[in-house]
């Protein structure tokens, strides 16, 4: 025990020293600074590697020492010092049980010792691996800041140079452009290059901010000003090159193309304007040639900008600075022709403008006026022909003699316009010019004075024939006017007749008056017809304007005779319907009233009892009135219809109908409810009196159940003392607690019956039995609650014990489900110490379960020594505690099981991610010199040493980490495939991917640099050695290929294996160009080549040929093997 306690103060004191010796990592900005604390750091980490032998010599000596401490008190030993005298009861004994205490406390201490020791070893060698990562962090990011550094200087020093030879701008287009081109490569790579200088810039400026007070922070601090002033001076200088070279390009171009636009356009409108033609004499065709012109102008305005654009542009080349070379003198003249051209063409136009707004003026005014004379006069003669026909009435006839007049008046007062139009026309001739059109002017004019003398000779004519009429009838307009004011008279006698009446009386009487009407009506007919008569003789003789008056007027004669008809025959027809109606009405309800008197009756007769007899009888009868009832309700609808029907015919008198209607409606519903409600009150008393006698049966039924199974206990003496009779008493007390509703509720029916039919006889009978059923329930559920609180508490130190049993095998079952529900072990770092806590969780509550179980189990022997052996609830009790012990040495397996997956889990894991670690980092090392290899060479000599070092990159770099990535992907894909189906791997299939695909993108920038150095030794005349590199690789992966598993049956290996037979795919792709490069130049180099050569380049070839058909058949077939068994698991899953 001392020799052990040695050893764990001796690490104890090691571990916290190594500790306070770990360095801090501070950050600086000299390599040789943080050089010093990484060498300190793995000098510590050497010596925590040697304390492992210490480490495990104390683990044996502690394990001994637990091993001597478990076997002093082991149950053999227990077994012994019981057997010499020493007793336990009730958790107090004597000396040997203190002793057993004492020795567990002596365990416990060592192993916490030794836990303590182990943990405190582990976080020391987790922390030194730590502090040794984030050392060689700095350090690596401190170096490549510097190279970085350099490389920046370097590339910003060769810029500036290049800047400083520029040449000024050219005059000449062809050169402008050449100089665009070489600036667009030059500000190209100063774009690219702008994130490298801004993140190197970030990185220098954040080792600054946290070193301020550094010795080398001026120099970085002056290196970062140098790096910022230089790229911002480029910037300044590249931006202000662009704006000149654009401008003068810009000059050049747009003069060309604009002076080339401009002289063919200007031609072209030359050309137009020379075909414009004379000015018309129509206002509308010279606002259409003054529209020409504007649109010409319009042109010339559009082009204004492209003008202005040529004269700056020419402008901007004559005012350069510099020698003015040839070119300038034909800048200049084409610059004079343009604006001479454009200056001669505006000028034409514009005179034509003005010349066609003053004849569209003159024009215009002579064309409206002539329109005017021609309007007046056309309108005079339409009045003067309107005014032709004569008509018979003398009014009528003066009326026109003077209109005729005043015509004669206004013709002559058109005279003065007439002159001003001759006016006119002599001033537009002058103005336009033309003959022709000078005569078309005249006989415009001339037109107009002819049509003048017409009309005037036409009004002298009309006025002398309106003289000669003059014809009236007189007679005929007074008998009409007579005859219509009679038909005015009679229509208001018929509208004011009294309204169709809804009373029998009324309407006999109204049918009298309107025969007296009627006769008056027939005596007339021989007046209007005679009156007719004479107007249809008049009509033969009348023409124009009169016939169609008098037409109208014999017209509204007949229409106003035929209404006056038509009324006196709807009024006699309303009449006639209305009494037919009313005579229905009176005999539908002479037929109802009595019946409705007799159902009141019956109703009024029907008591309630509660003999059933009687109830179910009065039942029978209510039913019977209740079929007669609906029998008579179609008497009540069609009263009702018939009621409806007189009311839309009659016209007053409505009210004594309807009320009438609606006392007969009400006592036929009066009537229906009231039988109704008789019947639900009839049958809802019979289903009180069957729901209280049900429930009475019932009741007694279970109450001779109860009082036989309380004889059946009360026989049985002590033998009932157990929990199975508890259990039967108390099920017996819960059934008569469910009685008490039906008891309750019988005594409840009883009392509605004693209240709803008091005057039956019969009624107190039953309120007497249901309280003498309440009175024997509650004598039998006292009894029953008597005998059950007698057993409890007789039971209560064994049912406790029972209900402590109970709760342990509920800790148990919840403990089982607590496993059951564990998710499967994860392949996350997070997930799996998340689970690594549960299951140790898991286990200390499992610890506590078995302990309670183990003094249970002294509880029940001791109450077996007390109570005796013949206690079936005791055996019972120990039973059960058998079985609770079985079930924690299952549940105990399980949890070990599960902590050992979890840990061995979590090591696989982390092995996994530092492989993948140290391939990651090798891998881009590989990037970085595969990055660096410069362009293929064109000489033979160049290209063998770049192919020499890219062999030896290949051998030394690529080949190790081929064995690296498999290794790589074994694991994870060893992780993944033996997850559990709900397991997430996202995140580790995530990481070998990402990995994975950086991996087969160096091997094709390999594959690529493979094929570009072939090519180049192919066009340098080393086909040979092209062949057999080539050849060589055909090799290695024909072995590769062979050499491949076959399909998997599972269904993540065998997608996994796609994804590998996808990367040989890639392989074969890129290498297919090289393929095919040297077929082609080994082709030509043959057909050039001896004899004895071409035979043999041939037969390389043909070798070469079928060995890459037959690799790319095998690749293809793998392909689809695995692609078949992959849907054939994915269909099966």
């Amino acid at each position: 025990m001392d020799t052990f306690e040695l050893l764990v103060e001796s690490l104890k004191k090691w571990i916290k020293e190594t500790t306070e010796r770990i360095p801090a990592a501070q950050p600086s900005l000299n390599t040789e600074e943080l050089k010093k604390p990484l060498e300190d750091t793995l000098t510590l980490k050497d010596e925590w590697t040697l304390k492992a032998p210490e480490l495990q010599k104390m683990n044996s000596r502690g394990t001994l020492l637990c091993n001597l401490i478990t076997a002093v008190t082991s149950p053999a030993k227990l077994r012994a010092v019981a057997k010499s005298g020493g007793t336990m009861l009730n958790g107090e004994g004597g000396a040997p049980g203190t002793q057993d205490v004492l020795k567990n406390k002596e365990l416990t201490a060592v192993q916490q010792a030794m836990s303590d020791v182990n943990h405190s070893y582990e976080d020391l060698g987790v922390l030194l691996k730590e502090k040794i990562s984030e050392l060689e962090n700095m350090l690596s990011k401190m170096q490549n800041i510097q190279e970085e550094s350099t490389s920046m200087m370097q590339w910003l020093q060769k810029m500036d140079k290049t800047a400083s030879d520029w040449e000024a701008a050219p005059a000449d287009s062809e050169a402008v452009k050449a100089q665009v081109e070489q600036h667009k490569l030059f500000e190209t790579e100063l774009k690219q290059s702008a994130n490298k200088v801004q993140e190197l810039k970030d990185k220098v400026t954040e080792l600054l901010e946290k070193n301020p007070n550094s010795p080398e922070a001026p120099k970085w601090r002056q290196v970062l000003d140098k790096i910022d002033s230089k790229w911002q001076y480029l910037s300044q200088v590249t931006s202000e090159r662009q704006q000149k070279l654009e401008e003068s390009s810009n000059y050049l171009t747009q003069f060309n193309t604009t002076e080339a636009q401009l002289k063919h356009w200007l031609v072209e409108k030359e050309l137009m304007v020379s075909v414009l033609g004379p000015l018309s004499i129509d206002p509308n065709m010279l606002k259409t040639q003054k529209q020409q012109v504007q649109i010409l102008l319009k042109e010339f305005d559009t082009r204004k900008p492209q003008y202005e654009q040529l004269t700056v542009a020419g402008e901007g080349i004559l005012k350069r600075p510099g020698e003015h070379p040839p070119s300038h003198e034909i800048v200049k003249e084409q610059l004079a022709a343009v604006a001479q051209k454009w200056d001669s063409l505006t000028g034409q136009l514009r005179n034509r403008c003005d010349r066609i707004d003053q004849a569209i003026v003159k024009s215009t005014e002579y064309q409206s006026l002539l329109r005017s004379l021609s309007d007046k006069l056309s309108a005079l003669d339409s009045k003067l022909s309107s005014s032709l026909a004569v008509s018979t009435q003398p009014d009528a006839v003066k009326q026109q003699l003077e209109i005729a007049r005043e015509m004669k008046e206004e013709i002559e007062q058109e005279m003065k316009n007439i002159n001003a139009a001759r006016a006119l026309c002599e001033e537009l001739s002058a103005l336009v010019g033309e003959e022709y059109l000078k005569a078309e002017l005249t006989r415009q004019l001339d037109g107009i004075l002819k049509s003048f003398k017409d009309l005037e000779q036409k009004s002298d004519n009309h006025v002398q024939q309106l003289q000669s009429a003059y014809a009236a009838s007189h007679q005929f307009q007074q008998t009409s006017k007579d005859f219509q004011a009679w038909l005015g008279k009679k229509k208001e006698e018929l509208n004011q007749a009294r309204p169709v009446s809804a009373k029998l009386d009324a309407l006999q009487s109204l049918i009298e008056e309107q025969k007296d009407f009627q006769k008056t009506m027939t005596d007339q007919i021989s007046s209007y017809e005679r009156i007719v008569a004479e107007g249809e003789s008049i009509l033969q003789k009348t023409q124009g304007a009169d016939k169609a008056a008098l037409q109208s007027q014999i017209a509204t004669l007949r229409s106003n005779w035929d209404e006056m008809n038509k009324q006196v025959k709807e009024r006699q027809e309303k009449l006639t319907d209305c009494l037919e109606k009313a005579l229905k009405y009176k005999q539908h309800v002479e037929n109802l009233q009595p019946w409705i008197e007799k159902c009141q009756s019956n109703v009024g007769e029907l008591k309630v009892g509660i003999n059933p007899v009687e109830i179910e009888n009065s039942i029978v009868q209510v039913r019977a009135w209740q079929k007669d009832l609906d029998k008579h309700h179609g008497m009540v609808e069609l009263l009702n219809n018939t009621a409806e029907s007189l009311l839309n015919a009659s016209q007053t008198d409505k009210e004594v109908v309807q009320e009438e209607t609606k006392v007969l409606n009400q006592k036929v519903n009066v009537v229906t409810e009231q039988l109704h409600k008789k019947r639900e009150s009839l049958e809802n008393m019979a289903q009180r009196l069957k729901e209280f006698q049900e429930s009475s049966r019932e009741t007694e039924k279970q109450l001779k159940n109860a009082k036989e199974h309380l004889e059946a206990h009360n026989l049985l003496g002590p033998q009932s003392f157990s929990n199975k009779h508890l259990t039967m008493m108390q099920a017996q007390q819960k059934a008569l607690q469910a009685l008490k509703p039906h008891v309750d509720l019988a005594k409840k029916v009883a009392q509605d019956l004693v209240v709803e039919a008091s005057d039956s006889a019969g009624v107190s009978d039953l309120l007497l039995q249901a309280e003498s059923l309440e009175q024997e329930y509650t004598a039998v559920s006292q009894q029953v609650e008597d005998r059950c609180s007698f057993l409890e508490t007789k039971l209560q130190g064994i049912g406790h014990f029972q209900n402590r049993i109970r709760e342990m095998f509920s800790q148990f079952a919840e403990f089982d489900d607590e496993l059951d529900s564990m998710a499967p072990v994860g392949r996350d770092l997070e997930v799996l110490q998340s689970q690594r806590k549960d299951i140790k969780c898991c286990l200390k509550k499992l610890e506590d379960l078995i302990m309670n179980n183990e003094n249970a189990n002294k509880n029940c022997k001791m109450m077996l020594a007390t109570e005796g052996e013949d206690s079936p609830d005791l055996v019972g009790i120990k039973r059960d505690l058998e079985a609770l012990n079985k079930q924690c040495n299952k549940l105990l397996d399980r949890a070990k099981a599960r902590e050992d997956q979890v840990e061995g889990t979590i090591s696989r894991v982390e092995e996994f991610y530092s492989k993948l670690k140290e391939f990651s980092s090798l891998l881009r090392r590989a990037e970085e010199h595969e990055e660096s290899q410069g362009p293929v060479g064109m000489e033979t000599e160049t290209i063998n040493q770049q192919l020499d070092t890219f062999k030896v990159f290949q051998k030394e770099e690529i080949e190790p980490l081929q064995v690296k990535q498999q290794e790589v992907n074994w694991l994870g894909q060893g992780l993944i495939q033996s997850a559990a189906k709900s397991t997430n791997t996202e995140n580790l299939e995530h990481d070998l991917e990402d990995v994975n695909t950086r991996w087969k993108t160096l091997n094709k920038k390999v594959a690529q640099r493979a094929a570009q150095l072939q090519e180049a030794l192919l066009h340098c005349g080393r086909f040979q050695d092209a062949l057999e590199s080539l050849l060589s690789w055909l090799i290695d992966t024909e072995d590769l290929v062979a050499n491949q598993k076959p399909p998997s049956a599972e269904f993540k290996v065998v997608k996994a294996q796609i994804q590998e037979q996808k990367l040989l795919q890639r392989l074969l792709d890129d290498r297919k160009p090289t393929v095919e490069v040297i077929k082609r130049e080994g082709e030509k180099i043959a057909e050039s080549a001896e004899p004895a050569d071409k035979v043999k380049i041939l037969k390389q070839l043909s070798l070469l040929d079928s060995r890459w058909d037959a690799l790319l058949t095998k690749a293809e077939t793998r392909y689809l093997k695995l692609f078949h068994r992959f849907e054939k698991c994915r269909h099966s899953m």
